[in-house]
């Protein structure tokens, strides 16, 4: 089969290691990065990989692209694309607004076109393996924390990682949403640093989210408790481990009726015996590799993507809602700290309120 002719929108540190990866892809044909920075065209010169200074020099040379450009300049850049009937693969976040991820949306179906949003963890191999364990998610737990990684200034940390989070929340509830309460503090700025938010929705099941791009740990954890037991995924190793209460055993255990050695037998064997944690098999995999092979195969067959723009739009509204709650805590509560100051002194504040 013909080869893809793929384009490429910024050569910064994402859309390099697209590049890159575009590079392996055995069927796709990476025309050019566009990138108006003369320092990163020369970096990716130096990789063997073509670049030029402006999608236009593009539109009539690719049939597909990927947008990692600064997020503000992603509405503008696909919309052109888009115009030009041209398949893309847009990173995360897909628009600054939900309103222009609407047209975008209605123009990609216009054109009968592939609007693919890069939310890599959906491809990841730990999340890949734990899905299908997971029967109904009571309560979840997400920590995504990093320290300060100098890029994606132009948004806060809510739609620069806890939308990861947010995302995997909604597809494994699937139930409506019908309370947020959420807090943060600004550190560097201008936007959000750090962010809590709490979701109940209502089937009863309950999100609480952490995410910080101002940390001294680097963590990308997520805990799943289900009726049948917890799943504990290390997102950033790919590991997976699955903890199952042995249910007949508990029921039969009589505490005030051992002595003292045989409770000391059951502390040491506690684990073993009644809550056993099992590692589960997770793939080899490059999660980006795998989506852009998605995004591939969606060109070429017409299938839908595994993340479209259309299926993300509810992720976006509650980035949205999560945001404006934060902005509202921050102003009421200065809480904004001088930038020298290390994150773990920040001071930790928390609000209730209501969604709306």
């Amino acid at each position: 089969m013909p080869q893809v002719k793929l384009g490429l929108i910024g050569g910064g540190y994402l859309g390099s290691i697209h590049a890159r990866l575009a590079l392996t892809q055995p069927d796709v044909h990476l025309v050019a990065v566009a990138d108006p920075d003369p320092a990163a065209r020369e970096r990716l010169s130096a990789m063997g990989i073509p670049a030029v200074d402006d999608v236009d020099e593009l539109l009539d040379q690719v049939e597909a692209a990927i947008v990692a450009c600064p997020t503000h300049l992603h509405y503008p850049v696909a919309r052109r694309l888009l115009e030009h009937n041209i398949h893309l693969l847009i990173e995360k976040p897909v628009t600054s607004s939900v309103g222009e991820l609407d047209e975008l949306v209605a123009l990609a179906e216009e054109h009968h076109l592939v609007l693919q949003v890069g939310h890599v963890e959906r491809f990841n191999p730990a999340w890949t393996a734990a899905r299908p364990m997971i029967s109904r998610a009571c309560w979840i737990r997400a920590v995504r924390t990093s320290g300060y990684p100098c890029r994606s200034t132009d948004i806060g940390v809510v739609a620069d990682l806890m939308i990861h989070d947010l995302d995997l929340v909604l597809l494994m509830v699937g139930s409506p949403l019908v309370e947020i309460h959420a807090a943060g503090s600004v550190v560097v700025g201008p936007h959000e640093d750090t962010a809590d938010a709490w979701l109940t929705f209502a089937n009863g099941a309950t999100a609480a989210l952490t995410a910080s791009r101002v940390s001294h740990q680097a963590q990308r954890c997520l805990q799943i408790v289900t009726p049948e037991g917890t799943l504990d995924l290390d997102l950033a190793a790919q590991r997976c481990w699955y903890q199952r209460p042995d249910r007949e055993r508990l029921e039969k255990l009589s505490l005030e009726k051992l002595d003292p050695d045989q409770r000391q037998q059951l502390k040491n064997r506690f684990f073993d015996d009644f809550l056993p944690r099992i590692s589960i098999p997770v793939a080899e995999r490059n999660a980006l590799y795998d989506e852009q092979r998605d995004f591939i195969e969606c060109v070429r067959t017409g299938k839908p993507p595994r993340v479209s723009a259309r299926d993300i739009r509810p992720v976006m509204v509650l980035v949205e809602q999560i945001v404006e709650q934060i902005s509202r805590f921050t102003h009421r509560n200065r809480l904004r700290a001088c930038p020298k100051v290390p994150s773990d002194t920040a001071p930790v504040v928390r609000l209730r309120r209501k969604a709306g």
